[in-house]
């Protein structure tokens, strides 16, 4: 299905309807969204740098009026299968309402340390029907990537730059009502900062979801995605469609990706995930590599089956915060 600009296979009618729909889902945004209109003849493309069945992501240079050039991301709406609607309106504003309510998330987590900034809003780009989001660049880019090409990295460092993903989820889950993120894991956390001061944000919030919001479910890309951070009851939601999942996915993600960037490599071993946690294991300590007692503990808390037991993130914050991990 082609996002771009409505093309001559359709007729006036529906053109106009589809119009009609992006102006305004354009105006909700521009109204509610406290983040600048950033026009596209600002941004000079240097390259596409990740496809992906929801977004691309543009790096080029923001130039910007009386300010020097920065390199910036564009993520742009790729494509989402709003399933069983074949009236093609219909299906365009049901992507619209995904990504309204994606820009909802944004617009309700406001500025935070650990949280990826948002410079502002693009109201079309390449022509396409949808908004994109300006991001800062990363040029240190995902945590398990940062792990992969220095790994040599302390395991304070990388315990650290844990503790501020905790923060995050914590700064979070305490919103009224609670963000649950959903998708936690090394490729959804950057890097950013200099050798002395580095410093983990959590990023994409495409599959994030307020706590108590029962009519998000506008397509299926709405679910969690990569199963080998997911918890249990996920696993429930993708196959049933229940949505009744709590901030304690998001601590079950978070031990898989402390696990993740310990060892860097995913928190499963290749093909067993599936089976093994629905018989109720949670992955398995490294006899490979050494991981200090103390992270262990921490991740094992965040494996308990019934989300009830988890620790919450505050938690986490405390049980990290007692290592002295701003030290690293």
């Amino acid at each position: 299905m082609d996002l771009r600009m409505p093309s001559d296979t359709i007729n006036d009618a529906e053109r106009e309807r589809i119009m009609k729909i992006r102006e305004k889902v354009l105006e909700h945004i521009r109204q509610d969204w406290a983040v600048p209109v950033i026009q596209e003849s600002s941004f000079t493309k240097s390259s596409t740098i990740e496809v992906n069945w929801r977004t691309i992501l543009h790096t080029g240079i923001l130039s910007q009026p009386n300010e020097t050039g920065r390199i910036v991301v564009v993520k742009e709406f790729n494509r989402v299968t709003a399933s069983k609607v074949t009236d093609v309106p219909a299906r365009i504003e049901k992507l619209h309402e995904y990504y309204r309510r994606e820009c909802g998330v944004w617009r309700k987590i406001g500025a935070h340390p650990n949280i990826v900034e948002i410079l502002g809003i693009m109201d079309s780009y390449d022509s396409s029907l949808f908004p994109a989001i300006v991001m800062p660049y990363y040029f240190r880019r995902d945590i398990r990537y940062f792990i992969m090409k220095n790994p040599d990295t302390s395991d304070k460092l990388r315990a650290k730059m844990m503790f501020d993903v905790a923060e995050g989820l914590c700064y979070l889950h305490k919103l009224s009502p609670p963000v649950i993120h959903r998708e936690i894991r090394g490729s959804n956390i950057l890097v950013k900062g200099e050798n002395c001061s580095l410093a983990a944000c959590i990023a994409d919030f495409g599959s994030a979801k307020f706590m108590y919001e029962t009519s998000y479910d506008v397509s299926s890309s709405t679910k969690a995605g990569k199963l080998d951070w997911a918890a249990p009851e996920q696993l429930k939601e993708i196959k049933n469609g229940d949505s009744e999942v709590t901030t304690a996915v998001d601590m079950w993600s978070f031990a898989c990706t402390f696990l993740e960037v310990l060892t860097a490599r995913n928190p499963w071993h290749p093909y067993l995930h599936y089976q093994r946690l629905l018989a109720g294991h949670h992955p398995t300590r490294p006899d490979d590599i050494h991981i200090n007692d103390m992270y262990w503990s921490v991740m094992k808390l965040c494996w308990a089956r019934l989300p009830k037991d988890r620790p919450s993130s505050e938690d986490v914050v405390m049980y990290l915060g007692q290592l002295k991990l701003k030290q690293a």
